[in-house]
């Protein structure tokens, strides 16, 4: 690995990177060191990372550098996958991780893992040349508890990772093992002689260790006796370095050490020549070193002829149609187990076996193309995959098996088709209620699943039945001091917000979500923050602002008290508070709150960001009725200037500021303005929304007001 990069690990303890998963760390050169809550961005992720996986997680110091193309094609791809703190900066801005180390990993089919630090910049995101539809996670956002996101964090990590039972296997499927011995600075022909080595097909199951990720340590030269040794093959990888004495002018590491352990060990040795190499200088200093193999780019003929005697030697063609065998090598092309990471060989060696029906190479398939991770997502294929796991399951275990059964349910969760996925999830529940009973953990999965779907149908009675049920079956069996119970309790009230017919239900849930997270998380938790949070938006919406007040205090003094002033949850909590006393008629307090909110949100996202224009415009509206009009109107200029610069006058947020400044001309008795603003934003209205939209009428009718008045004079 380049000296350019620097390592985090979960321990400082000198170990063979090799033996863990490697990711890729890239962000704004802005966001590395900044502070969300008591740790850096780049702290923060670690150690969500660190506390269910053990990961090297490898960046740059200076985010601003550059990466040479040598290293970005070999260092890079060596990377299980990519770190990515999104911001609206990031997205904005130019930087090298989106115009260089994004657009390598997209290239090449490394799975990206974006982790959401700013809300509300979705637009942003979502843009083809940016993320797209890929999924992120999101420390900080509202609408994911903090329970959902460490869960679903641990579920992605392990499905990006290998645990060490499936490495073992991986490493007990190789035919045979190739100890490749180099120097450093010769890194680009070694990521070249491996890619020939395994373009055989003979060779495709063979591993090649090499201490690339090695930790100099106490350990470092017992590690590397115990490699040779137990290796099938010594490749000696030749240019003039390797005669190279090192900085203190001694002979160098692999002169002195490793070469005698192999000739003393008594392995094959295959010397091989990339560069021009002095053979008398070898000779000197390889003890009895046999001939040397040529390599170059235009000619692999007699390696590759030397590779099929060894082939044959080895019996390397055997089993090589074992569908375990072809998963199990697909997996270390795709991690980087004991071989050079090769995804497109990995997705290959993983397909074949798939197509003979082997039900895990089926499964990583249909994960691999629903999270669009080593492939670029495509839910029809995850389907077709998930269709072909479920019927091998159902043809060879049952349809009445618990694994079975989850896999119908995983099914309805894969299909695009709300109707469609309602109907599978409809077969999958009361066929499991059938065979496994109600209370059974793949049942209440279903179900939980099945209440969704009704909502997704709008099927609202039905969803309300059936989250309901799902609720109180899971208080019976696990109590309310479990986390599957709480998952309940959260969809059901997700249902009930949607449908809003039953207000009293509405509140009397949120209440028991929040008392449940307090009990099972703490009341300082993010999970219960936001459940207090929740109940006062529901009682806000539900008309009471006294009480949505009440509890939004209370929310933001713990906010500021667990993440400080300047954070998006606090920030939240500021705005919540504003809407609240707005609605309450304290036109004053709102004002302030809105003051307060505009401040942080220029410190924490930058003046020109969605969120903190928005509540530029609000302040403005703000001002107008606290009747502070010359306020009023300098900000609502300052709000349609800068979303006219940063958005385009077609966007929905710009057209609401000219809409704004119209009424506002209007309110100051500024008729001739009025007139101007409002035609403008008249016509840009009709052209986006329509003439029949709500706000498009109401601009024709101040237009037609104004006209009027024009005419009484």
């Amino acid at each position: 690995m380049d000296n350019s990069f620097e390592i985090r690990v979960s321990d400082s303890r000198s170990k063979n990177l090799n033996d863990i998963p490697k990711a890729f760390f890239t962000c704004h050169p802005l966001d590395f060191n900044k502070t969300y809550s008591r740790d850096s961005v780049f702290d923060t992720i670690c150690n969500d990372i660190f506390r269910t996986h053990e990961i090297a997680i490898y960046y740059t110091k200076d985010m601003t550098a550059e990466i040479s193309d040598e290293n970005r094609n070999i260092d890079l791809m060596q990377m299980n996958f990519f770190i990515v703190p999104v911001t609206y900066r990031l997205l904005t801005e130019p930087n090298r991780t989106m115009q260089s180390d994004i657009v390598f990993a997209k290239e090449n089919n490394i799975p990206i893992l974006p982790f959401m630090m700013e809300p509300n910049i979705d637009d942003f995101y979502s843009k083809e040349e940016n993320f797209g539809k890929k999924q992120y996670l999101s420390p900080f956002s509202n609408d994911q508890t903090e329970i959902s996101y460490r869960d679903k964090l641990k579920k992605t990590l392990d499905s990006l990772v290998l645990n060490n039972e499936t490495i073992e296997r991986i490493r007990n499927s190789f035919d045979a093992y190739i100890f490749l011995s180099y120097r450093k600075v010769d890194r680009v022909y070694a990521n070249t002689l491996m890619h020939i080595i395994h373009d055989n097909p003979a060779f495709t199951g063979v591993a090649i260790w090499y201490d690339e990720f090695l930790v100099p340590g106490e350990e470092f030269n017992k590690t590397i006796e115990n490699e040779i040794k137990t290796c099938d093959l010594f490749l000696l990888l030749i240019t003039p370095n390797i005669l190279k004495y090192n900085i203190k002018r001694k002979p160098n590491y692999i002169i002195t050490h490793e070469y005698p352990v192999a000739y003393n060990a008594g392995k094959r040795i295959l010397p091989v020549e990339m560069v021009k190499t002095n053979g008398i200088k070898l000779k000197l200093n390889f003890n009895s070193i046999p001939p040397t193999i040529k390599v170059s780019d235009n000619s692999t003929e007699c390696f590759n002829k030397k590779l099929t005697e060894i082939a044959d030697d080895l019996s390397l063609l055997e089993n090589n149609d074992n569908p375990e065998k072809l998963f199990l090598i697909g997996l270390a092309y795709l991690n980087g187990i004991d071989v050079e990471v090769n995804i497109s060989r990995g997705v290959k060696l993983i397909t074949r076996a798939a197509e003979t029906g082997y039900p895990d190479a089926m499964e990583k398939l249909c994960y691999m193309y629903r999270n669009g991770d080593y492939v670029k997502t495509d839910l029809e294929k995850a389907y077709k995959w998930g269709q072909k796991t479920y019927d091998y399951y159902a043809q060879n275990l049952g349809e009445g098996n618990r694994e079975t059964l989850s896999w119908l349910g995983k099914l309805a969760c894969l299909n695009s088709d709300y109707a469609k996925a309602l109907e599978i999830n409809e077969e999958a529940y009361y066929q499991s209620l059938k065979y496994l009973g109600e209370e059974d953990d793949v049942t209440l999965t279903i179900l939980n699943n099945l209440a969704l779907d009704y909502a997704k149908n709008k099927q609202f009675n039905k969803a309300l039945e059936f989250s309901t049920k799902s609720m109180n079956i899971h208080a019976k069996k696990y109590g309310y001091e479990d986390k599957r119970t709480l998952i309940a309790i959260d969809n059901s009230l997700s249902i009930l917000e949607s449908t809003r017919k039953c207000p009293e239900k509405v509140l009397e849930t949120s209440e028991m979500f929040y008392r449940c997270c307090c009990n099972l998380y703490g009341e300082k938790s993010s999970l219960a923050l936001n459940a207090l949070n929740r109940i006062a938006c529901n009682y806000y919406l539900n008309k009471q602002y006294k009480k949505a007040i009440e509890l939004g205090k209370i929310a933001h003094i713990l906010y500021c008290d667990v993440y400080g002033d300047v954070h998006p949850e606090t920030l939240n909590a500021i705005n919540n508070l504003a809407y609240y006393y707005e609605k309450d008629g304290n036109l004053k307090e709102s004002l302030n709150m809105y003051l307060l909110a505009y401040k942080f949100q220029k410190k924490i996202l930058g003046e020109n960001h969605r969120d903190t224009l928005v509540t530029l415009s609000n302040i403005s509206m703000a001002y107008m009725c606290n009747n502070i009009l010359e306020k009023a109107l300098e900000t609502g200029k300052e709000a349609y200037a800068r979303r006219l610069e940063t958005f385009g006058d077609m966007d929905d947020d710009t057209l609401t500021s000219l809409e704004n400044l119209a009424f506002l001309y209007a309110k100051t008795k500024n008729d001739e303005k009025a007139i101007i603003y409002a035609k403008k934003a008249y016509n840009l209205s009709c052209e986006k929304r329509g003439k029949s939209d709500d706000s498009t009428v109401e601009l024709k009718n101040l237009i037609t007001r104004l006209n009027n008045k024009k005419d009484r004079r």
